[in-house]
């Protein structure tokens, strides 16, 4: 799942998009606002985050809005998760852990 926080290029979200196969209606376009002109000499960042939150509300998210997010108040946010209710990880010793997907909109809160 591709979550659409705020982004600057449009063209780099819509080349990722089509990595995916995912192809763009006009009403998706429009209300993801892609059409908006980009000053060239308008600095500009993104905070990309991917994975499974497990304890990412608790743990992970105090300390990026401390040294990221906070630090940073200017960047597009972008995060990528997957829609899961659990996982299982011999590796890590987890067995049908936890994993809250809906945490990462927390980034923008």
């Amino acid at each position: 799942m591709i979550i659409k926080m705020r982004f600057i290029s449009a063209f780099a979200f819509l080349l990722a998009l089509a990595g995916y196969g995912i192809l763009l209606d006009k009403h998706l376009v429009d209300s993801l606002n892609l059409r908006r002109p980009v000053n060239e000499f308008e600095e500009s960042c993104a905070l990309l985050f991917f994975g499974l939150p497990k304890h990412f509300k608790d743990i992970s998210l105090p300390s990026i809005r401390k040294y990221i997010l906070n630090v940073n108040p200017g960047c597009d946010v972008f995060a990528h998760t997957y829609d899961i209710k659990t996982t299982t990880n011999a590796r890590n010793g987890e067995d049908t852990s936890p994993v809250y997907p809906e945490d990462v909109f927390l980034l923008t809160a």
